[in-house]
Protein backbone atom coordinates (compact mmCIF):
# COMPACT_ATOMS: atom_id res chain seq x y z
CA UNK A 1 0.00 0.00 0.00
CA UNK A 2 2.83 2.63 0.82
CA UNK A 3 4.77 1.66 -2.60
CA UNK A 4 1.42 2.44 -4.30
CA UNK A 5 1.05 5.94 -2.79
CA UNK A 6 4.39 6.59 -3.59
CA UNK A 7 3.87 5.50 -6.67
CA UNK A 8 1.01 7.71 -7.07
CA UNK A 9 2.30 10.93 -5.40
CA UNK A 10 5.25 11.33 -7.63
CA UNK A 11 3.20 10.07 -10.98
CA UNK A 12 0.30 12.82 -10.06
CA UNK A 13 0.26 15.41 -12.69
CA UNK A 14 -0.02 18.26 -10.10
CA UNK A 15 3.62 17.34 -8.63
CA UNK A 16 5.58 16.73 -12.11
CA UNK A 17 7.78 20.04 -10.96
CA UNK A 18 7.57 19.41 -7.18
CA UNK A 19 8.44 15.14 -6.96
CA UNK A 20 10.77 16.11 -3.92
CA UNK A 21 8.35 18.36 -2.19
CA UNK A 22 4.83 16.05 -2.31
CA UNK A 23 7.33 13.19 -1.32
CA UNK A 24 8.63 14.68 1.75
CA UNK A 25 5.39 16.03 2.67
CA UNK A 26 3.91 12.29 2.43
CA UNK A 27 6.58 10.85 4.71
CA UNK A 28 6.12 14.00 7.23
CA UNK A 29 2.83 13.48 7.25
CA UNK A 30 2.80 9.55 8.00
CA UNK A 31 5.45 10.58 10.71
CA UNK A 32 3.09 13.05 12.36
CA UNK A 33 0.08 10.69 12.00
CA UNK A 34 2.40 7.95 14.37
CA UNK A 35 3.25 10.38 16.74
CA UNK A 36 -0.29 12.22 17.07
CA UNK A 37 -2.58 9.64 16.74
CA UNK A 38 -5.77 12.01 17.90
CA UNK A 39 -4.57 14.99 17.02
CA UNK A 40 -5.35 17.00 14.13
CA UNK A 41 -4.24 20.01 12.14
CA UNK A 42 -5.49 22.33 9.63
CA UNK A 43 -4.34 22.23 6.16
CA UNK A 44 -4.25 26.01 3.81
CA UNK A 45 -5.28 24.05 0.57
CA UNK A 46 -6.01 25.39 -2.59
CA UNK A 47 -8.01 28.72 -3.11
CA UNK A 48 -7.70 30.02 0.46
CA UNK A 49 -9.52 27.31 1.68
CA UNK A 50 -8.94 24.88 4.54
CA UNK A 51 -8.95 20.81 5.81
CA UNK A 52 -8.81 19.50 8.69
CA UNK A 53 -6.07 16.89 8.37
CA UNK A 54 -5.84 13.78 10.89
CA UNK A 55 -5.51 10.46 11.62
CA UNK A 56 -9.50 9.70 10.74
CA UNK A 57 -9.28 11.94 8.04
CA UNK A 58 -8.12 10.00 5.19
CA UNK A 59 -9.52 11.64 2.39
CA UNK A 60 -7.59 14.78 3.91
CA UNK A 61 -4.53 13.15 4.16
CA UNK A 62 -4.55 12.21 0.28
CA UNK A 63 -4.82 16.10 -0.44
CA UNK A 64 -2.31 16.97 1.74
CA UNK A 65 0.68 15.86 -0.82
CA UNK A 66 -1.43 15.29 -3.81
CA UNK A 67 -3.36 18.64 -3.72
CA UNK A 68 -6.49 16.83 -5.99
CA UNK A 69 -5.85 13.59 -5.45
CA UNK A 70 -8.88 12.80 -7.87
CA UNK A 71 -7.04 14.80 -10.02
CA UNK A 72 -9.52 14.46 -13.49
CA UNK A 73 -12.97 14.30 -11.24
CA UNK A 74 -11.97 17.14 -8.72
CA UNK A 75 -10.69 19.33 -11.81
CA UNK A 76 -13.93 18.89 -13.87
CA UNK A 77 -16.13 19.73 -10.51
CA UNK A 78 -14.19 22.68 -10.47
CA UNK A 79 -14.08 23.83 -14.53
CA UNK A 80 -17.81 22.98 -14.15
CA UNK A 81 -19.75 24.55 -11.21
CA UNK A 82 -19.83 28.15 -10.82
CA UNK A 83 -22.28 30.61 -8.22
CA UNK A 84 -25.60 29.19 -10.29
CA UNK A 85 -24.81 25.64 -9.49
CA UNK A 86 -26.35 23.22 -7.32
CA UNK A 87 -23.91 20.02 -6.00
CA UNK A 88 -25.13 17.30 -4.16
CA UNK A 89 -22.57 15.02 -2.46
CA UNK A 90 -23.65 11.64 -1.34
CA UNK A 91 -21.23 10.11 0.51
CA UNK A 92 -19.04 13.73 1.38
CA UNK A 93 -16.89 12.06 4.00
CA UNK A 94 -15.13 14.94 5.40
CA UNK A 95 -15.86 17.47 2.91
CA UNK A 96 -13.00 17.29 0.26
CA UNK A 97 -15.38 17.59 -2.39
CA UNK A 98 -17.95 19.63 -0.78
CA UNK A 99 -15.27 22.60 0.19
CA UNK A 100 -13.93 22.78 -3.75
CA UNK A 101 -17.62 23.18 -4.96
CA UNK A 102 -18.45 25.68 -2.24
CA UNK A 103 -15.26 27.45 -1.31
CA UNK A 104 -13.78 27.43 -4.43
CA UNK A 105 -16.54 27.25 -7.28
CA UNK A 106 -19.18 29.08 -5.05
CA UNK A 107 -21.72 26.39 -5.60
CA UNK A 108 -24.91 26.03 -4.02
CA UNK A 109 -24.24 22.45 -1.90
CA UNK A 110 -26.00 19.28 -0.30
CA UNK A 111 -23.66 17.18 1.97
CA UNK A 112 -25.37 13.80 2.45
CA UNK A 113 -23.09 11.53 5.46
CA UNK A 114 -24.32 9.38 8.05
CA UNK A 115 -21.34 8.62 9.11
CA UNK A 116 -20.68 9.84 13.02
CA UNK A 117 -16.94 9.64 12.54
CA UNK A 118 -16.61 11.99 9.56
CA UNK A 119 -19.98 14.10 10.38
CA UNK A 120 -18.25 16.02 13.17
CA UNK A 121 -15.24 16.62 10.73
CA UNK A 122 -17.16 17.65 7.73
CA UNK A 123 -19.21 20.27 9.68
CA UNK A 124 -16.14 21.49 11.07
CA UNK A 125 -14.76 21.83 7.52
CA UNK A 126 -17.53 23.38 6.39
CA UNK A 127 -17.19 26.05 9.69
CA UNK A 128 -13.62 26.87 9.21
CA UNK A 129 -14.06 27.65 5.68
CA UNK A 130 -17.06 29.96 6.63
CA UNK A 131 -19.50 27.99 4.41
CA UNK A 132 -22.49 27.19 6.33
CA UNK A 133 -24.42 29.78 4.39
CA UNK A 134 -23.63 27.58 1.16
CA UNK A 135 -23.77 24.47 2.24
CA UNK A 136 -26.30 22.10 3.49
CA UNK A 137 -25.75 18.98 5.56
CA UNK A 138 -28.02 16.21 5.33
CA UNK A 139 -27.28 13.32 8.03
CA UNK A 140 -28.49 10.32 6.67
CA UNK A 141 -27.56 7.43 4.30
CA UNK A 142 -29.12 6.98 0.72
CA UNK A 143 -30.60 3.90 -1.26
CA UNK A 144 -32.94 2.83 -3.19
CA UNK A 145 -36.08 2.99 -0.55
CA UNK A 146 -36.95 4.57 2.90
CA UNK A 147 -36.00 2.94 6.24
CA UNK A 148 -32.93 1.88 8.71
CA UNK A 149 -30.07 0.42 7.88
CA UNK A 150 -26.73 -0.65 9.80
CA UNK A 151 -23.87 1.60 9.62
CA UNK A 152 -20.07 0.81 10.10
CA UNK A 153 -17.97 2.56 12.31
CA UNK A 154 -14.46 2.99 13.15
CA UNK A 155 -13.71 2.29 9.33
CA UNK A 156 -12.74 6.01 8.60
CA UNK A 157 -13.43 6.81 4.64
CA UNK A 158 -14.58 3.11 4.23
CA UNK A 159 -17.74 2.74 6.22
CA UNK A 160 -20.57 1.32 4.36
CA UNK A 161 -24.42 0.23 4.79
CA UNK A 162 -24.44 -3.62 6.01
CA UNK A 163 -26.72 -6.17 5.83
CA UNK A 164 -28.24 -7.87 9.19
CA UNK A 165 -26.15 -10.86 8.03
CA UNK A 166 -23.39 -8.63 8.90
CA UNK A 167 -23.86 -7.49 11.43
CA UNK A 168 -21.00 -8.59 13.53
CA UNK A 169 -19.25 -5.66 12.31
CA UNK A 170 -19.20 -2.76 14.52
CA UNK A 171 -21.94 -0.99 13.30
CA UNK A 172 -24.75 1.58 14.20
CA UNK A 173 -28.26 2.34 13.06
CA UNK A 174 -29.04 5.12 10.27
CA UNK A 175 -31.93 6.36 8.93
CA UNK A 176 -31.74 5.84 4.66
CA UNK A 177 -33.59 7.69 2.27
CA UNK A 178 -33.94 8.87 -1.45
CA UNK A 179 -32.52 10.92 -3.57
CA UNK A 180 -35.54 11.26 -5.34
CA UNK A 181 -36.97 12.03 -2.07
CA UNK A 182 -34.68 14.13 -0.71
CA UNK A 183 -34.25 16.33 -4.38
CA UNK A 184 -38.22 16.51 -5.09
CA UNK A 185 -38.26 20.26 -5.16
CA UNK A 186 -34.67 21.28 -5.87
CA UNK A 187 -32.56 20.98 -8.74
CA UNK A 188 -28.59 19.49 -8.69
CA UNK A 189 -26.68 20.20 -11.83
CA UNK A 190 -23.75 17.88 -10.65
CA UNK A 191 -23.93 15.01 -8.25
CA UNK A 192 -21.53 12.86 -6.78
CA UNK A 193 -21.87 9.54 -5.71
CA UNK A 194 -19.19 7.74 -3.69
CA UNK A 195 -20.64 4.88 -1.32
CA UNK A 196 -18.79 1.98 -1.06
CA UNK A 197 -20.06 -0.55 -3.57
CA UNK A 198 -23.98 0.75 -3.03
CA UNK A 199 -24.05 3.16 -5.54
CA UNK A 200 -26.60 1.06 -7.85
CA UNK A 201 -28.84 1.27 -4.88
CA UNK A 202 -28.59 5.08 -4.87
CA UNK A 203 -29.06 5.42 -8.81
CA UNK A 204 -32.53 3.22 -8.49
CA UNK A 205 -33.65 5.73 -5.82
CA UNK A 206 -33.26 8.45 -8.53
CA UNK A 207 -35.30 7.83 -11.10
CA UNK A 208 -36.68 11.26 -11.11
CA UNK A 209 -33.56 12.86 -10.44
CA UNK A 210 -31.72 10.99 -13.15
CA UNK A 211 -34.51 12.44 -15.47
CA UNK A 212 -34.70 15.89 -14.35
CA UNK A 213 -33.18 18.10 -17.57
CA UNK A 214 -30.88 20.20 -15.06
CA UNK A 215 -28.49 17.73 -13.90
CA UNK A 216 -25.87 17.72 -16.41
CA UNK A 217 -23.00 15.35 -15.05
CA UNK A 218 -22.52 12.66 -12.36
CA UNK A 219 -19.32 11.89 -11.00
CA UNK A 220 -19.63 8.24 -9.47
CA UNK A 221 -17.69 5.52 -8.03
CA UNK A 222 -16.74 2.66 -10.29
CA UNK A 223 -14.53 0.63 -8.13
CA UNK A 224 -15.93 -2.87 -7.82
CA UNK A 225 -16.77 -2.84 -4.51
CA UNK A 226 -20.82 -3.33 -5.54
CA UNK A 227 -20.26 -6.71 -5.24
CA UNK A 228 -20.20 -6.63 -1.74
CA UNK A 229 -24.06 -6.06 -2.38
CA UNK A 230 -24.54 -9.00 -5.11
CA UNK A 231 -24.50 -6.62 -7.74
CA UNK A 232 -21.88 -5.18 -10.57
CA UNK A 233 -20.14 -2.01 -12.35
CA UNK A 234 -22.28 -2.87 -15.32
CA UNK A 235 -25.81 -2.27 -13.39
CA UNK A 236 -24.19 1.62 -13.54
CA UNK A 237 -23.49 1.52 -16.52
CA UNK A 238 -26.80 0.42 -18.18
CA UNK A 239 -28.73 2.67 -15.40
CA UNK A 240 -27.53 6.18 -16.62
CA UNK A 241 -27.40 4.56 -20.71
CA UNK A 242 -31.14 4.45 -20.04
CA UNK A 243 -31.11 7.84 -19.04
CA UNK A 244 -28.43 9.30 -21.56
CA UNK A 245 -25.67 9.78 -19.37
CA UNK A 246 -22.21 8.97 -21.20
CA UNK A 247 -18.78 7.62 -19.39
CA UNK A 248 -16.03 10.32 -20.20
CA UNK A 249 -12.83 10.80 -19.11
CA UNK A 250 -11.59 14.58 -18.63
CA UNK A 251 -8.09 15.66 -19.39
CA UNK A 252 -7.88 19.22 -17.36
CA UNK A 253 -3.96 19.81 -18.56
CA UNK A 254 -5.06 18.72 -22.50
CA UNK A 255 -7.22 21.41 -23.81
CA UNK A 256 -10.02 20.43 -20.78
CA UNK A 257 -10.77 17.79 -23.36
CA UNK A 258 -13.74 15.09 -23.04
CA UNK A 259 -12.97 11.29 -24.01
CA UNK A 260 -15.13 9.44 -24.44
CA UNK A 261 -15.16 6.08 -22.80
CA UNK A 262 -15.67 2.48 -24.03
CA UNK A 263 -16.62 0.19 -21.32
CA UNK A 264 -15.49 -2.89 -23.05
CA UNK A 265 -11.89 -1.79 -24.22
CA UNK A 266 -11.14 1.13 -21.99
CA UNK A 267 -9.79 0.75 -18.36
CA UNK A 268 -11.79 2.19 -16.08
CA UNK A 269 -10.64 4.19 -13.18
CA UNK A 270 -12.00 4.39 -9.42
CA UNK A 271 -14.46 7.11 -10.77
CA UNK A 272 -16.22 7.69 -13.68
CA UNK A 273 -17.30 11.06 -14.73
CA UNK A 274 -21.16 10.44 -16.65
CA UNK A 275 -22.13 13.11 -19.15
CA UNK A 276 -25.16 14.29 -20.45
CA UNK A 277 -26.44 17.45 -23.28
CA UNK A 278 -22.35 17.20 -24.41
CA UNK A 279 -22.17 20.29 -26.04
CA UNK A 280 -23.69 22.42 -22.99
CA UNK A 281 -20.74 21.06 -21.02
CA UNK A 282 -18.10 21.14 -23.35
CA UNK A 283 -19.44 24.81 -23.70
CA UNK A 284 -19.37 25.56 -20.09
CA UNK A 285 -15.94 23.71 -19.23
CA UNK A 286 -14.24 25.76 -22.02
CA UNK A 287 -15.26 29.16 -20.53
CA UNK A 288 -14.70 28.00 -16.85
CA UNK A 289 -12.09 30.15 -15.10
CA UNK A 290 -8.26 28.80 -14.30
CA UNK A 291 -7.96 26.90 -11.32
CA UNK A 292 -4.09 27.70 -9.84
CA UNK A 293 -2.74 24.82 -8.04
CA UNK A 294 1.05 24.27 -7.38
CA UNK A 295 1.93 27.02 -9.34
CA UNK A 296 -0.11 25.47 -12.17
CA UNK A 297 -2.60 27.48 -14.24
CA UNK A 298 -5.57 25.71 -15.79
Amino acid sequence: MVIEDIKKTISHPLNQKRKLKSLFNYFILGLYMRLNKEAMFIHNYIHETKLLVGKKSTSSQLQYFNSLNDFSEMSFLLHFLNHNDTFVDVGANVGVYTILAAGVSNAKVIAIEPSKETLSILKENIKINSLSNKVEVIEKAIGDKPGNVLFTQNLEAVNRIIRKEDSSVSSFEVVKTTLDILLEQKNANLIKIDVEGYEVNVLKGSKAVLLNPELKAIIIETNGLANKYELNEASIFSLLDDVGFIPFKYLPLDGRKLIKLNIDKDIIDHNTIFIRDLEFVKAKLKKAKLIKVNGINY
